[in-house]
């Protein structure tokens, strides 16, 4: 079941629950991809005119573009659901063997099928982002990395997560 957490019902739903649970033992995991690489500069680029997200030419751009949307809509989710108890954080499960590369050209699939890993090792990223008690509020916000860690946010996107009076571009608030 896909449950949208900016709508009421998920949001008090967790918020009760972090009331009856270890603080920062509840948690919300954003799945998001290798943001370092292929993103466009500040994350997300944004129509000038009706304030949105653009939508791009190319695929792949549009699909890193939503995963850095991914982390930004946890570091909102940190905003709001810190103060509760709540951990927020966004994961990059790693280059995985799965179908999303089966449109990819033959050479870009090669490349993939050698240093990518199985399901399972991705899997190991969510769990730990998920139930680890090495994870917890002190964490609220941090991006986990392939295979259990914790990383770095590029400085193109965490640049995006500040307010403009912060030096920031305000984009993670848009979104």
């Amino acid at each position: 079941m896909t449950v949208d957490a900016s709508t009421t019902w998920p949001t008090s739903t967790l918020i009760s629950t972090s009331r009856k649970s270890a603080l920062g033992s509840v948690r919300v995991v954003w799945v998001s991809s290798m943001i370092g690489l292929a993103t466009p500069k500040g994350g997300v680029v944004w129509h000038k005119h009706d304030n949105q997200p653009t939508l791009l030419e190319n695929t792949l751009d549009n699909y890193m573009q939503s995963k850095s949307g991914m982390v930004f809509l946890a570091y909102q989710d940190v905003k709001r659901l810190g103060s509760e108890g709540i951990t927020c954080v966004p994961a990059y499960p790693g280059i995985l063997k799965t179908y999303l590369q089966k449109n990819f050209p033959p050479v870009f699939q090669n490349v993939i099928g050698v240093i990518s890993k199985g399901v399972e090792a991705g899997a190991h990223t969510e769990i730990f982002a998920g139930l680890s008690p090495e994870i917890g509020l002190k964490h609220n916000g941090r991006f986990i990395i392939p295979w259990g860690r914790l990383g770095p946010i590029p400085n193109h996107i965490a640049v995006g997560m500040e307010f403009k009076a912060e030096c920031g571009t305000g984009l993670a608030m848009k979104f």
